[in-house]
This record gives structure tokens, sequence and C-alpha cells, in this order.
């Protein structure tokens, strides 16, 4: 078992919902969940090192790992609450709305999986978060004007959040290099995050950088 503790800003893009907050992770270590191909071919190297006596030597071809799986096990609190009040401006038109501040306790239980084969992964990260508190956010839409019902103008109003807001991703990559520095990937998001939990529902693709 690990704690780490730490602060943590959190923030919208355009700088709204701006929470200071206590972020405490736990992560939990299981024998047997940790078998991913770096780990396997580590686990073989050294043995084989050790076996030779040898420290520079390079594994075999036909003893490096084919397929891996990993498991990693977290539970985290978020405890803080929002900086000060904010007016908050819609996305389009001149609507406007004042945010008032709000205390923040959640419980965030997450699980990372992976399985591996050769140069191709599928990975999955789904948190269930839980708000103890309600937490005020911002909605938009579209409503039609008095003068002009044809014509749309986008509202902008306040909700809660609280309780169970979930968020996953399901991530499908394949390596372009023996090192898995480069991979084309994509990404399906489902769920809401904070600080506005708006709902999401995407799929992302591009190449992906790993150091």
């Amino acid at each position: 078992m690990q704690l780490t503790p730490r602060a943590a800003f959190e923030t919208t893009r355009k700088g709204e919902g701006q929470n200071i907050m206590f972020d405490g992770d736990v992560q939990f270590f299981f024998t047997g969940l940790l078998r991913s191909i770096k780990q396997q071919n580590f686990e073989r190297y050294a043995k084989r090192a050790s076996a030779l006596k040898q420290v520079d030597i390079k594994l075999p071809v036909r003893e490096q790992a084919q397929w891996g799986f990993q498991i990693l096990l977290f539970l985290g609190t978020e405890s803080g609450g929002r900086r000060s009040s904010d007016t908050v401006k819609a996305s389009e038109g001149d609507s406007k709305i004042e945010v008032p501040t709000y205390s923040i306790v959640r419980i965030r239980p997450k699980m990372d999986a992976s399985i591996e084969w050769k140069r191709l992964s599928l990975s999955l990260s789904v948190t269930p978060r839980y708000l103890f508190t309600e937490e005020t956010v911002t909605k938009e839409h579209k409503i039609p004007t008095p003068a002009d019902p044809a014509k749309l103008v986008t509202e902008i109003f306040l909700r809660t959040a609280s309780k169970w807001r979930p968020y996953g991703e399901a991530t499908l990559s394949v390596a372009l290099d023996h090192a898995q520095h480069f991979a084309i990937s994509s990404t399906y998001k489902l769920g809401s995050q904070p600080p506005n939990f708006s709902k999401i529902d995407t799929i992302q693709s591009g190449l992906t950088l790993r150091y």
C-alpha cells in the first residue's frame, strides 16, 4: 500500500470553477496483478543476468514476453472548496450568472487495467467518483428570444452535482517502435469530470508520445 498526499487546484479551460483541495491517493498492491510485458522482460533479464553473472547482456527475442497484463487499484479523496464566488459568462452571447462558493468532499475509487499482445494494447480506466456534498456548477442551453422565436441564444444557469459521478476511458493503441515511445491510439471517453461535471461522450484518436 502506498499513500500519496498532495494539494490540488481544479479549474476549467476558461479558468472558471477554481477549486482548492487536498487530494490524497492510496494505491493497493496485490500479488500477480503487475504482469506487463515490460515487467516480465525485466524479471527474465534479471534472472538471466544473475545466472550468467553478467550485467551487460541482452535478452534473446525468443525469451521475451509476447503478452502481459496489469491491474492498478486506488482509493482517493478530494476535499476542499471553491476559492471564491465568481461571475461566469456563457460561451456565446451576453448571458452570465454568479456562482457561489461551496464545499467539496469526494471519494474517488479508481481502477486502471490493461492487456498487451506484442505491440497491441487495450486499456481501461474507471473512476466511480462519489460527491458527498452538493457542488454548484453551470450548464448552457439554447432558448428562443422573445423578439424572434426563430432565433436562439445561449442561456447559462446553475445546477447542482452530487452523489455518483462516474467517468471511464477505454483505449486501443498500436506501438510504432520496439520501445513503445510512439503509438497510434484511439480512446473512448464516457461520464463526467470535475469541476463542472459536464457530460462527456466522445472518441479521441491520434499519435501518442510516451517517455
